[in-house]
């Protein structure tokens, strides 16, 4: 940057004249596009953004765990072996995460009530 295009910026070096930490204010289809996707992505309703209640994040959980320990019998029963990034993962991995998988499921699905 050479010196006369510093000249022409501010003292943070910025040359659109919005002041540091100042967002850029979208017009037209641009801001469409980021209120529509920021809908869409945060569930907004009425200029509100919805919330994740406690009973269906306890469910989505406890789902995850109930997969989790599913696949881990699943691999027990039909002896599927595992790696990650070349790493054998041994079955004793399995045994053990079988039951911690298959009791956060358990307790997930009974604080649901």
């Amino acid at each position: 940057m050479c010196s006369e295009e510093k000249d022409k910026g501010y003292a943070d070096g910025r040359r659109d004249g919005r002041a540091a930490g100042q967002a850029k204010k979208l017009r037209g289809i641009e801001q469409l596009v980021v209120v529509s996707y920021s809908r869409g992505l945060l569930d907004v309703r009425g200029g509100r953004a919805g919330r994740l209640n406690r009973k269906t994040y306890i469910t989505v959980t406890a789902t995850l765990f109930l997969v989790m320990a599913i696949l881990h019998l699943l691999r027990i029963i039909f002896g599927w072996q595992a790696e990650i990034g070349g790493l054998s993962i041994p079955f004793w991995v399995s045994w053990l995460a079988l039951p911690v998988a298959g009791a956060l499921a358990y307790f997930g699905f009974t604080q649901n009530r």
